[in-house]
């Protein structure tokens, strides 16, 4: 992930918590093992160059909207209940430390969906930065992720109902994108058979699902099972390419031993990567590839799972393996080989199948745990020192999310076990 000039931190809170802690740095803001950046869980989200935290209902905030939709059935018809019990603040931090508060607008954006024929709306936030205003969903609406365009500024892409759809933020107009004439009557058609088939469940249609962006904006890789679902093997994926301009969606990989395709990264010179799934033996044989969809040359570059992609597109990581027999390997795009970083052994195993590189490419972290006592801690290794640092999580907590640099740091989301709590702490690498 990305990490450039300026952070922009978005934080919330159950409303009777408390709101955000003070200036990074201070006293009350440290423990022995980090400073604490905020009293919730958060997840960042690259916005440019800069980097946005957004906090996400814990557990804990979870809970208490059950508790009160229980007691007044009539918030489940407010798709805004949760804010209730979850509030969002926003605030700017350059590299020095130096904060200054954001202020924060909502915007609702609403479209009609072509299936369904009702409407549904988007619930937006917007901010004003240094480069210009940006946008991000609204931690704990329905709002589906929003894929922001690497090349077109405020142009976003998102799933509703197995369909694809463009967001413009500067016109706040939604369209669909690809073929939806054709989404639209093969889910009817499914919706039909399933009124007269008790098992037409097992048959689901994912008409475009999973999608990723070019390099250039300018296409978008995604799969799909819409010419396998009514076959005797189902859940058989392809893998398109859309021409966002045109709305022609092309077929690129599919058929034959071909059980599923997981894209994950475009390289800059056009090549789509991705995992393939075959079955092998009665069992999913995952293999990872570069694809160029105009050449149609497939390359293969590793056996394995993938975890993590560097920003240059430069260096993957996979796993091989499960559990005690797993392990973490870094594949160089760039050379073709593959370094073994973690193996697991005396009892401790990855536990999230989670990591992030630092900005420059050089280092990555991953979390494990201890079979025994469940102890959690965060390893960063050095590609380029072939060495690691461990970091310890604090003892009655847990790791909520995925951990990620933020320049020299990390940003780390964690609970207590004993009531939920959450924070987010700031731990320094060397």
């Amino acid at each position: 992930m990305s990490r450039k000039k300026t952070w922009v931190v978005l934080t919330g809170s159950v409303l009777a918590a408390g709101a955000l802690l003070g200036s990074l740095g201070q006293s009350a803001s440290t423990s022995s093992y980090g400073n604490v950046l905020a009293m919730a869980s958060v997840t960042v989200v690259e916005e440019g160059q800069e980097m946005v935290v957004l906090t996400q209902p814990t557990q804990k905030q979870l809970n208490e909207l059950n508790r009160l939709l229980a007691g007044n059935p009539t918030l489940t018809e407010d798709r805004h209940a949760y804010r209730k019990v979850f509030e969002v603040k926003a605030k700017g931090l350059d590299q020095q430390k130096n904060k200054a508060d954001k202020a924060l607008k909502r915007h609702s954006v609403s479209f009609t969906e072509e299936l369904s024929g009702e409407e549904v709306v988007l619930d937006l936030m917007s901010y004003d930065t240094q480069n210009g205003k940006k946008f991000a969903e609204e931690p704990g609406s329905a709002t589906p992720k929003l894929h922001k365009n690497p090349q077109v500024e405020g142009q976003f892409l998102f799933e509703k109902n197995s369909g694809l759809y463009l967001l413009d933020t500067k016109t706040m107009k939604v369209k669909p994108v690809g073929d939806h004439q054709k989404r639209v009557q093969l889910m009817k058609e499914q919706h039909a058979a399933t009124d007269h088939n008790d098992h037409q469940h097992e048959r689901l249609l994912y008409f475009a699902a999973q999608p990723v962006w070019s390099a250039d904006g300018k296409q978008v890789a995604f799969v799909s099972n819409r010419d396998a679902y009514e076959t005797d093997k189902p859940g058989l994926e392809s893998l398109y390419v859309l021409d966002v301009a045109t709305g022609v969606e092309t077929k690129v990989l599919g058929g034959g031993d071909l059980a599923a395709a997981r894209p994950f990264g475009w390289t800059a010179d056009g090549e789509i990567l991705l995992t393939e799934y075959r079955w092998i033996n009665n069992a999913p044989d995952a293999t990872l590839v570069r694809y160029n969809p105009q050449t149609k040359q497939r390359q293969e570059t590793a056996k394995g799972e993938y975890v993590a992609l560097s920003d240059d597109k430069a260096t993957l990581l996979y796993t091989t393996g499960q559990g005690e027999n797993v392990k973490l390997y870094a594949h160089s795009l760039l050379t073709g080989k593959s370094e073994l970083l973690y193996k697991a052994s005396n009892g401790e195993v990855l536990r999230s199948y989670m990591a992030d590189f630092s900005a420059d490419g050089t280092r990555v972290v991953f979390d494990v745990q201890r079979n025994d006592d469940a102890a959690q801690s965060l390893v960063v290794y050095d590609l380029t020192s072939k060495s690691e640092q461990r970091l310890t999580i604090p003892a009655g907590k847990q790791l909520t999310g995925q951990v990620v640099f933020a320049g020299d740091q990390l940003v780390v989301p964690v609970e207590s076990l004993k009531d939920l709590t959450a924070e987010t702490l700031l731990m320094s690498v060397n």
